[in-house]
């Protein structure tokens, strides 16, 4: 299931030493399994909530006010979380030293997140690969990493969508930019 797949991948990124700020994903992957194995890991995490979900025994749209703040116990998970009501959203965190107002500013980059993959896959060739060797894999990833990433920097410096700055360069309005390569050593 999905679930199994994401708490594979949690526990890979553990494996791989990495400790991020917040693991941050939507309603879909807040399930018991994937929220209590990041309290055991000792991650913090910002999520969305589906409104059916319990706090303290009761469901949260039961909370009749549209906007609030909760510390509290949802059901089957092993620690307090802050829940906040957002009109008809719901948020969550194991940070309780989060506000409000942090924990949706962290969750927005959920969306940045989104994006970028949905360019990788759809503009960057991502979607559909098929390669019969790791090293074919791996050289096309880093390749379309290392394109994403000029892309992105020339993007941000010319404050252009993803999108628009792509066709430019495929249309030839925009010159590709000149990459000195000064601060990679070589080798000998």
């Amino acid at each position: 299931s999905k679930i199994e797949l994401a708490l594979e991948l949690l526990k890979e990124a553990q494996a791989f030493g990495m400790k991020p700020g917040y693991v941050l994903f939507d309603a879909w992957y807040a399930a018991e399994k994937i929220v209590n194995w990041l309290i055991g890991a000792e991650w913090l995490y910002v999520t969305q909530l589906r409104s059916n979900r319990k706090l303290d025994g009761c469901s949260l749209k039961s909370y009749n006010h549209p906007y609030w703040v909760k510390v509290g116990k949802l059901n089957k998970v092993k620690a307090e979380a802050i829940i906040i009501r957002h009109g008809k959203r719901f948020f969550c965190s194991n940070d309780l030293k989060l506000d409000r107002k942090q924990i949706q500013r962290i969750y927005r980059f959920r969306q940045q997140v989104e994006e970028s993959f949905r360019s990788l896959k759809q503009e960057m060739g991502w979607e559909g690969m098929r390669f019969r060797t790791l090293q074919t894999l791996t050289a096309h990833l880093a390749l379309t990493l290392s394109a994403y990433t000029i892309i992105e920097m020339q993007r941000y410096r010319t404050k252009q969508t993803f999108y628009k700055y792509r066709r430019g360069l495929i249309s030839g309005r925009i010159k590709p930019p000149i990459l000195v390569p000064s601060a990679i050593p070589l080798a000998a």
